[in-house]
């Protein structure tokens, strides 16, 4: 980076990534129970972490709308992920965001 440049989009990349460190295990167990008890060691790397990002933006990050958190990680799945991926993450934080939006966790967004 230049000296003098904004930061922001780096601090906010750091943020994300130490969120996601610090709650990988209930990220996980989330991921787990909404992909049908897929194994985590079954998910491929690129789709996991895909999802651990956007579960991380979806149920703590209050200030990204859930509709962004679910396009940014379709857009991601297109972009890395194999014909599959889409489809498989669209599934599985489609039932996190409708969960959230019931009432199941103290997370308030509009789906």
């Amino acid at each position: 980076m230049v000296e003098g440049e904004d930061d922001t989009g780096q601090d906010f990349a750091w943020d994300l990534v130490l969120g996601v460190w610090s709650r990988q295990t209930e990220i996980d167990a989330l991921i787990v129970r909404f992909s049908k008890n897929w194994k985590l060691a079954r998910i491929a790397k690129v789709e996991l972490t895909i999802l651990r990002l956007a579960v991380y933006e979806i149920l703590f990050s209050p200030d990204i709308p859930l509709r962004v958190a679910l396009n940014e990680a379709i857009e991601l799945s297109k972009r890395y992920g194999d014909e599959n991926s889409r489809n498989f993450i669209n599934g599985i934080l489609d039932a996190i965001a409708k969960a959230v939006d019931s009432g199941e966790f103290a997370v308030t967004k509009e789906l």
